[in-house]
């Protein structure tokens, strides 16, 4: 977590600059993490919440890490209600379960919806395999 929070400061002090006093590599590397952020964050926070989910106790570092994770991302200009709408539109036609043939590919079917976290399932299977997880 010590190099994460190395690059969140680091990237906080660079854009607290005044315009016209960034430096050119500044500006590269700081592009070149929105760039990253652009399609890497939203995917990494969205397995970090599921390591989460999945632990018996609370796991005081998976908290830790994911608030700074998303104030990276913030910072980086990552909005998670944008992405929450894209993944909720893309989720729709797969299914959940990672180890399911339908998590990567649509089903190309209308898909069961858990009531209880609202992910979706190709079927009642999938569903009660994911919860054995």
């Amino acid at each position: 977590m010590g190099s994460m929070k190395i690059y969140y400061d680091w990237a906080k002090d660079i854009m607290r600059k005044e315009p016209g006093t960034i430096t050119a590599l500044e500006a590269n590397l700081l592009s070149g993490l929105r760039r990253g952020a652009e399609e890497h964050w939203w995917p990494s926070l969205r397995t970090l919440n599921t390591a989460k989910r999945r632990c018996e106790a609370r796991n005081e570092d998976f908290v830790k890490f994911g608030t700074l994770w998303k104030g990276f991302g913030a910072l980086l200009g990552c909005d998670i209600r944008r992405e929450r709408e894209r993944d909720a539109l893309d989720a729709a036609g797969r299914c959940t379960r990672l180890e399911c043939e339908y998590h990567r590919t649509p089903t190309g079917q209308q898909l069961l919806r858990c009531k209880g976290c609202g992910v979706y399932y190709c079927s009642r299977e999938c569903q009660r395999l994911e919860e054995r997880a």
